[in-house]
């Protein structure tokens, strides 16, 4: 097991591998109506279960992970809502609202287009599943105005928010996206590209790094795919 926090440019690493695999009767998150897309469920047993900094607080501001999915030609999509599963150090979100993201074309280094970006009223569910002692939580948010998607490969981000000042908390929680090692429960899980998650951070110098950098010490199985959701049609 080994969660990574980026800080200074330092990995300060929790540890994870992900095929997803076909669910013949999905449960995804209850949020996920009407469930467009899920990439599967953590499974904390799994000693290749993963999870990946992001969050915007008041130790880590603007830390973002983004994961990808793919849309097939001649398909279009609308999305509605996004969601990630997030670990958190903390059961404490303050103020309950989470930033969302939609890019394409991401790639090392390059953060490639922005579609769409917002940021909303949270809604935060527990999984009852944890992780490295840390409980999961569901952190959903709408995309207003729903956003047309046609045939691509799109990166997506929900970042929970802790930034009062007023409440210590936020001077240590951390939180972080949970990777999916089996693809349980998913739907089109199939749809996520695999070893395309790539960390954004605005502290210092902007970049886009891919979790699958050598450089971070994951191999192919342990940054493969994330756990989130997107709501639409």
């Amino acid at each position: 097991m080994k969660i990574c926090l980026l800080l200074a440019f330092a990995a300060v690493c929790v540890p994870a591998s992900a095929q997803n695999t076909f669910s013949p009767d999905p449960a995804p998150p209850a949020i996920c109506k009407p469930c467009l897309f899920y990439g599967g469920d953590i499974d904390p047993n799994d000693p290749n279960a993963d999870g990946f900094i992001d969050q915007n607080t008041i130790l880590l501001p603007d830390s973002e992970t983004l994961a990808a999915m793919t849309i097939l030609e001649g398909d279009q999509v609308k999305v509605q809502g996004l969601l990630f599963n997030v670990l958190a150090s903390s059961d404490d979100f303050d103020p309950i609202t989470a930033t969302w993201e939609i890019r394409s074309g991401v790639s090392e280094n390059n953060g490639g287009t922005l579609i769409s970006q917002g940021s909303g009223s949270a809604k935060i569910t527990p999984t009852g599943r944890v992780a490295f002692g840390y409980p999961e939580n569901t952190v959903a948010v709408a995309v207003t105005p729903p956003i047309i998607l046609t045939a691509g490969t799109y990166w997506f981000n929900v970042s929970p928010q802790c930034t009062n000042r007023n409440d210590q908390t936020c001077d240590t929680v951390q939180y972080f996206a949970s990777n999916t090692t089996h693809g349980t429960n998913n739907v089109r899980g199939g749809f996520q590209p695999l070893h395309q998650m790539y960390f954004y951070s605005q502290t210092g110098e902007a970049f886009y790094e891919n979790w699958c950098d050598a450089a971070l010490g994951y191999d192919a199985h342990q940054c493969a795919a994330l756990s989130f959701g997107i709501i639409g049609r």
